[in-house]
C-alpha cells in the first residue's frame, strides 16, 4: 500500500474507531442510567448496536477503498446525532465530519478509471443512499417501534424482579409488597429490534459484498516478459 493512500484513509480509520466508542460510551451510560425498566434486550445495548453500525460500515469502506460507504456512514450518523432532546447524541457529529472529510480524501487517490467515471460515481451515489436508508431504517426501527406495557417491581434477595401487567392509562396502585408499579409507552420492542437486525444485517452484507478493493489500475496492465 501506497504512503498516499495510508494517508488518505487515516480519517476514515479514526472516524470509525471513535464512532465506535461513543457507541459503547452512550450505551453505557443508558444501562447505568437505566432506572426501572424491563426491557429485553436493555436499552444500553440496543443503543450501541445502533450506533456502532455505521462505525462498522466506515471502518468496511476504508478497508475496501470505497469512498460510497464513508458517505453513507457520514450521513446516518449525522441523523442518529440529532435524535435526542437532551442533545447528548450531539458528540457523533465528530465522526460524522470526519466520515465525511475520509470520503473526500479516498475519493481524491482513487486510481482505477471506473471509480472516476460518470457510471462509477452514479453507481457510488446509489450504493451510498441504499446503505444510508437501511442504516437509518435499522436505527428508526430499534428505537421507534416500541411498546405499551406495564410492569411491577420487587426487592427480592436475588435482586429485582419484574412482573408484567396489562397496560392501563388509570388509576395505578402499588401491589401489595411491591416496590412500584410503572407503565410506558415506549419500551423497546421484540418486533422493533428483529427489523432493526434485519435492516442493519442487510448493511453490512451490502457493505462487505460491495466493498471489496478495487484492483489497481497497474495491476491490470500485462507485465513484461
Amino acid at each position: 500500500m501506497r504512503s498516499g493512500e495510508d494517508r488518505a484513509a487515516f480519517p476514515g480509520r479514526l472516524a470509525g474507531a471513535v464512532q465506535i466508542i461513543f457507541a459503547a460510551l452512550l450505551g453505557g451510560v443508558s444501562a447505568l442510567a437505566g432506572g426501572d425498566s424491563p426491557e429485553f434486550p436493555p436499552r444500553g445495548v440496543v443503543l450501541f448496536a445502533v450506533y456502532a453500525l455505521p462505525g462498522i460500515v466506515g471502518l468496511l469502506g476504508v478497508a475496501g477503498r470505497r469512498p460510497a460507504l464513508l458517505l453513507a456512514a457520514a450521513a446516518a450518523t449525522t441523523v442518529g446525532s440529532v435524535v435526542a432532546f437532551s442533545g447528548v447524541t450531539l458528540i457523533f457529529l465528530v465522526p460524522a465530519i470526519l466520515f465525511l472529510y475520509g470520503a473526500i480524501r479516498l475519493a481524491s487517490v482513487a486510481r482505477t478509471a471506473a471509480s472516476r467515471s460518470a457510471f462509477g460515481i452514479l453507481a457510488g451515489s446509489i450504493l451510498a443512499a441504499a446503505l444510508m436508508v437501511l442504516m437509518i431504517g435499522a436505527g428508526a426501527s430499534a428505537l421507534l417501534v416500541t411498546d405499551e406495557q406495564c410492569w411491577t417491581t420487587y426487592l427480592t434477595p436475588g435482586g429485582v424482579r419484574y412482573e408484567p401487567a396489562p397496560y392501563t392509562t388509570g388509576e395505578m396502585q402499588v401491589p401489595t409488597g411491591a416496590l412500584s408499579f410503572s407503565c410506558s409507552t415506549g419500551v423497546i420492542s421484540a418486533r422493533g429490534v428483529g427489523l432493526a437486525g434485519l435492516l442493519g444485517a442487510g448493511a453490512l452484507a451490502l457493505a462487505i459484498a460491495t466493498g471489496r478493493r478495487p484492483r489497481d489500475v497497474d495491476e491490470l496492465r500485462p507485465r513484461e516478459p
